[in-house]
């Protein structure tokens, strides 16, 4: 069983390093970040997700509406691409690659990784040790 672990950072964040169509990504975890259809689990910021957009790794483009913490109702553009973690510090890929929907997210919010994102890794195993402020994946 392969593990990674990544320690919360001094301002109490907590990053996972991804691979975003073979782009090394580190992402914010933010457990708010929900789906109820389970298909959009990653926020990108706009400069990132229009760079990722050049590649040409993206299918399945789409418009889907957000609703905020604040009940307001936002456009987002969406769409497909493979995904997978990552070793920290050395862009190996850990466990499988999955599709993902990615969104285009908001300028000044950091790049995010949501629920939907660790729904799709059933072999994997979340471990948050908040005595030791940690968050460690295990793959099988």
């Amino acid at each position: 069983m392969a593990t990674a672990t990544w320690q919360c950072t001094a301002n109490g964040r907590y990053w996972l390093d991804v691979l975003v169509g073979s782009l090394p990504v580190p992402l914010m975890i933010d457990t708010g970040v929900v789906d109820p259809e389970q298909r959009v689990g990653i926020e990108l910021e706009p400069q990132l997700f229009d760079v990722l957009q050049q590649t040409g790794k993206f299918s399945q483009r789409a418009l889907r509406v957000r609703k905020d913490a604040g009940g307001q109702c936002l456009p987002l553009i969406c769409a497909a691409v493979d995904a997978s973690l990552s070793t920290p510090g050395a862009n190996q890929p850990l466990g499988p690659s999955i599709r993902i929907h990615v969104a285009r997210g908001v300028a000044g919010v950091p790049s995010r990784v949501g629920l939907a994102f660790f729904h799709k890794l059933p072999e994997c195993r979340v471990v948050w040790d908040c005595a030791a402020k940690t968050w460690a994946m295990s793959v099988s």
